[in-house]
């Protein structure tokens, strides 16, 4: 039975249920349809890595100081993507903690990894 492959349109033969030419057909779909559903956990990802190098280099610089938080914004830190918020108001991103000490200053922790 001839048919078309549905990725590149190449006419070949095969089983009946069989709908790509090729393993790097059938690779190409199944990586497209993972790439659609996990987009927003990619994009997520992305940012919080983004955030993490932005914290590792205030935090080389500036290890126990009070920073203005117009610092971090002029950074394009992405305050909205973080990997937790604690009880008492402090944002985690990875490895590093922001623990806001006012309204304008904040301090960067660096957790210990177990």
């Amino acid at each position: 039975m001839n048919k078309n492959c549905n990725i590149c349109g190449t006419p070949f033969e095969g089983r009946r249920n069989k709908i790509y030419c090729s393993s790097r057909c059938r690779s190409e779909q199944n990586n497209g349809l993972f790439a659609e559903r996990h987009e927003a956990e990619i994009k997520n990802e992305k940012a919080l890595r983004k955030n993490r190098a932005i914290l590792a280099g205030f935090y080389e610089f500036h290890e126990s100081d009070e920073l203005r938080l117009s610092a971090l914004k002029k950074t394009k830190f992405d305050f909205d993507t973080n990997t937790g918020i604690g009880k008492r108001g402090e944002t985690y991103y990875h490895d590093f903690t922001i623990k806001l000490i006012s309204e304008h200053y904040f301090k960067i922790i660096k957790n210990q990894l177990k």
